[in-house]
């Protein structure tokens, strides 16, 4: 995997160095595209970067505006280019591209086909990456998830719209009985989950799918995510109403938490 790991990085580091010219404009909004929400001008200049360079090294991609491109490689690349649209546009801290890497089963790829996650979070010098059974890294130096079990938590919330953040009103009011809860709302899933395994984050919770059958967020939003968590040994559960496969039409929630008795507890919570 170390040669798919070199192109991640090689493919997150072009996608950061053209949405830097973009960042802190809000102008641009195009139709809807392909599994995700509206498209932005900056939206359109990272999926460019991700066409042409997967188009040279001949890999088969998925992403949220284009969907599957199908070129018969051995592996899958599934790709957020931009992880945190808005917070870019609007130059807030925040935003990152994601890859996950898959062996490639032609549409039909699940969970344990994932082998590789990296997640570049572009407004700052900070990369995580995870190889299936070789550990999870941030910035190349190896980590496990701490194991701290706390009264005052920071809680994540998969929440980036007031209708989403109603959603989870009576999970907030039931964890609060058992903790004093700081609630962030980073509007990255990608990035969320990194700083859980990392222990940034005591928890992230996003519950939005078992709610809503409409919700836009998938598998692209959390894959890459899962891989570092699972290598950083952290607690995680995905949740969905129907089979998990590895693409942006399987809608999916997800509960995750550094400490396995924070996470027993939002489990019954949820």
């Amino acid at each position: 995997m170390e040669e798919e790991l070199k192109n991640a990085y090689s493919l997150a580091g072009k996608v950061k160095k053209e949405v830097k010219k973009w960042v802190g404009k809000t102008e641009g909004r195009t139709s809807k595209q392909g599994y995700g929400d509206e498209t932005y001008r900056i939206d359109e200049i990272a999926e460019k970067v991700v066409e042409e360079f997967c188009g040279k090294k001949g890999i088969t991609y998925i992403t949220e505006d284009k969907g599957r491109c199908e070129l018969n490689s051995p592996y899958l690349y599934l790709i957020d280019p931009i992880d945190g649209t808005r917070n870019a546009m609007r130059d807030l801290p925040n935003y990152c591209c994601s890859i996950a890497i898959a062996e490639n089963k032609q549409g039909k790829e699940k969970l344990a086909d994932l082998k590789m996650g990296l997640v570049l979070e572009m407004d700052k010098e900070r990369r995580f990456h995870a190889i299936k059974n070789e550990g999870s890294f941030e910035n190349g130096k190896r980590f496990i998830s701490p194991e701290r079990d706390e009264e005052k938590i920071a809680l994540g919330l998969g929440s980036d719209f007031g209708d989403a953040y109603a959603m989870h009103s009576p999970f907030i009011e039931k964890i609060s009985k058992t903790y004093e809860c700081q609630l962030k709302i980073y509007n990255s899933s990608a990035l969320s989950l990194c700083y859980v395994a990392s222990g940034r984050l005591n928890a992230f919770v996003d519950l939005r799918a078992l709610h809503d059958a409409k919700i836009i967020g998938g598998m692209h939003d959390i894959a890459a995510g899962v891989v570092i968590l699972s290598e950083a040994k952290a607690n995680f559960e995905i949740l969905s109403k129907h089979q998990i496969y590895l693409d942006p039409k399987c809608k999916v929630s997800i509960i995750s938490a550094c400490s396995s008795s924070l996470f027993k507890n939002i489990k019954n919570s949820t």
